[in-house]
């Protein structure tokens, strides 16, 4: 299994959502629709009220601009020809420290 994890972290660290999608090749795993649909997820969780580790009921019915991640998923399924699932999806917060993030050999556009 090939894919990509995203992260995003709000601007005073206090907030983070970090997110894994799984592809059948490296190839589909860094083109601009796979990394479209990363965004999106990642922006999705980002803005959920849930926290912690989400399950994937939860992950595909998160919203963003009004359309569920479900929607986004099958999408990307169709342009790429490939199956992609949402495999991890974090949303952490925290009150008395800062959140940061780094992603080791990040792709283009993400």
């Amino acid at each position: 299994t090939e894919g990509l994890v995203s992260m995003k972290v709000s601007d005073d660290g206090k907030s983070a959502a970090l997110v894994k999608i799984a592809s059948e090749t490296d190839f589909a795993g860094r083109s601009t629709k796979f990394v479209d649909l990363m965004l999106n997820v990642v922006d999705a969780i980002f803005q959920s009220s849930e926290d912690g580790n989400l399950d994937n009921d939860t992950v595909l019915q998160a919203t963003l601009g009004g359309k569920v991640v479900k929607d986004f998923v099958d999408e990307a399924i169709v342009a790429i020809r490939e199956n992609l699932s949402v495999t991890n999806a974090v949303k952490l917060r925290s009150e008395d420290g800062i959140l940061v993030g780094y992603i080791h050999n990040r792709v283009d556009g993400s």
